[in-house]
């Protein structure tokens, strides 16, 4: 019997620079005051997810020539991609 192995999916964490976020931190407040506790991930996820965007997202990389890519040119690759975690940071 053949042996299957699953592949893994690459999850990155990217901070978007320009994106109001200001509000993100009492929204997620919102979420939880009915559970009388402290926001938690799961929270500002769906504000996010419910408030804000669609979970599915469409992701454009450019890869860069030089140190990293072997490549003498730039590179474009498209995924489709899901949203599954959200945070704010202060700028």
């Amino acid at each position: 019997m053949a042996e299957t192995t699953k592949a893994k999916t690459l999850v990155l964490h990217i901070e978007v620079p320009g994106v109001y976020a200001d509000d993100l931190d009492a929204s997620a407040a919102e979420y939880a005051k009915y559970d009388e506790r402290e926001p938690t991930p799961q929270d500002y996820l769906e504000v996010v997810l419910e408030e804000w965007m669609r979970s599915e997202v469409g992701l454009t990389i450019v890869t860069l020539p030089g140190e990293k890519n072997m490549h003498e040119d730039f590179e474009v690759h498209a995924y489709n991609g899901l949203i599954v975690g959200a945070e704010v940071r202060d700028a």
